[in-house]
C-alpha cells in the first residue's frame, strides 16, 4: 500500500505560540478582525510525502507552501495552500497553475465536481466551485444563511482576505470540508458548531444531518456511503449512501485530523492538539502520527514530534507512486526524527 500525505507546517508549536499577540490585535481590527500573520507562520514550510506503508519507507517528498487538502488527477496534483490562500496545480515538481479568490482564507479541502472543483475556505466560512481556469461558478457564504459571524464581526465582500490571520473564535462555522453530493447539494463539516450538514447551494437551505460532534473534519467517500472524523470526539462516524447514521468507530488519538477506510481497517492522522483544544497539554510530548488500526488495536504507526502537522492522507496505486517518486527524486524536504512503531 502506498500513501500520499500532506504536511501543512514544520514548526507548529512555534506558530501556535505566536498567536496570542495576534488575537489581541484582532480584537481591535474591524470587520472579520483580520491582521497580518506572524513571522513564525511565514517561516513554516509544508510538503507532500510519498510513503510505502507496507515496507515502512518514505519513498519521496517535496517541499511545498503549507499544503492542506489535495486532489490527485492522473499526473497532476492540485492542493490547497495556506501560505497564500490559493489552489495550486503541481505537475512533476513544478507548480504550473494557481487559482485565487479575494475571499479565500485558510483553504482546507478540494474535491472534483462535474464542472470543476469544490473548495472550502475555513476562515471566511466560504465555499465555492471553480472551473480548471479558476472561473467562479458559484459562491456560498454561511454567514448569509443562518450562521452569523461571532464576536460581533461582519463580512465585507469588497475586501481581500488573502494572507490575513482571522481568529477561529470569529468564524461562524470554520467549514473545513465540502464534498459534492449531487447537482444542487454539497456536504460539509462545521468545526465551530460541531455539525455535519447538507447544503443546497441553489436555494441556500441547510439540513443538519448529525450534530454533537467535537470540531469535526474530513468527509470521505467510502464503500457503501460516507465517513467523517470527529476530531476531538476520538472517532470516525459512518453514514450510508443516503446519509443515514450507521455507527461511530472509536480511534486512539487526541486530534483525529483525517481518516480513510482500507480493506483491513482504518488509517488516520493523529495530530498534536491545538492550544485551545480540550485535550491540549502544553507540557505533553504528544507526537504527530499516521496510524493504522485493525480490529480496534493499533497495528502500525509512523510518528514524528509535534512540530510537524499532517493534514490529509490518501491511498495511491503503484503506478501513481512510481510517477511521483520519479518526479520528486531530488527531495527538497526532510521529515526529521520519523519513527515506525505500533
Amino acid at each position: 500500500m502506498y500513501l500520499m500525505v500532506s504536511v501543512t507546517q514544520d514548526n507548529f508549536k512555534e506558530v501556535s505560540e505566536s498567536l496570542s499577540p495576534l488575537r489581541e490585535q484582532a480584537n481591535h481590527a474591524p470587520g472579520l478582525g483580520g491582521v497580518e500573520r506572524s513571522d513564525a507562520f511565514k517561516r513554516s514550510n509544508g510538503a507532500m510525502l510519498l510513503i510505502d506503508w507496507k515496507r515502512q519507507e518514505i519513498l519521496a517528498s517535496i517541499q511545498l507552501p503549507k499544503v492542506m487538502g489535495f486532489l490527485l488527477e492522473e499526473d497532476k496534483l492540485r492542493f490547497c495552500s495556506w501560505a497564500d490562500d490559493a489552489i495550486y496545480t503541481l505537475e512533476g515538481s513544478e507548480c504550473t497553475n494557481k487559482i485565487t479568490h479575494p475571499w479565500c482564507n485558510h483553504p482546507h479541502s478540494i474535491y472534483k465536481t462535474q464542472d470543476g472543483y469544490l473548495i472550502s475556505s475555513s476562515a471566511t466560512d466560504f465555499v465555492m466551485e471553480v472551473d480548471s481556469d479558476g472561473k467562479v461558478l458559484w459562491e456560498f457564504l454561511f454567514a448569509e444563511h443562518g450562521y452569523p459571524l461571532l464576536g460581533g464581526r461582519w463580512f465585507n465582500p469588497k475586501e481581500t482576505y488573502n494572507g490575513k490571520y482571522i481568529p477561529t473564535r470569529f468564524h461562524s462555522t470554520h467549514v473545513n470540508a465540502a464534498l459534492p453530493y449531487d447537482e444542487q447539494h454539497f456536504l460539509a463539516t462545521l468545526f465551530t458548531t460541531g455539525e455535519f450538514v447538507k447544503v443546497n447551494f441553489v436555494t441556500g437551505e441547510i439540513d443538519v444531518l448529525f450534530d454533537g460532534l467535537v470540531h469535526p473534519h474530513a468527509i470521505r467517500y467510502r464503500e457503501g456511503g460516507y465517513m467523517l472524523s470527529d476530531t476531538e470526539g476520538g472517532s470516525v462516524v459512518l453514514f450510508d449512501e443516503v446519509l443515514n447514521f450507521i455507527e461511530r468507530v472509536p480511534l486512539k488519538g487526541a486530534w483525529i485530523q483525517d481518516a480513510m477506510q482500507t480493506n483491513n481497517g482504518i488509517i488516520y492522522i493523529d495530530n498534536f492538539p491545538l492550544p485551545n483544544a480540550a485535550h491540549h497539554d502544553p507540557s505533553a510530548t504528544h507526537n504527530t502520527s499516521i496510524v493504522e488500526m485493525r480490529d480496534g488495536d493499533v497495528y502500525k504507526a509512523l510518528s514524528v514530534d509535534g512540530r510537524y502537522r499532517f493534514f490529509e492522507v490518501q491511498e495511491v496505486d503503484e503506478t501513481q507512486a512510481r510517477h511521483w517518486q520519479q518526479a520528486w527524486r531530488v527531495s527538497s524536504f526532510k521529515l526529521e526524527g520519523a519513527q515506525w512503531g505500533r
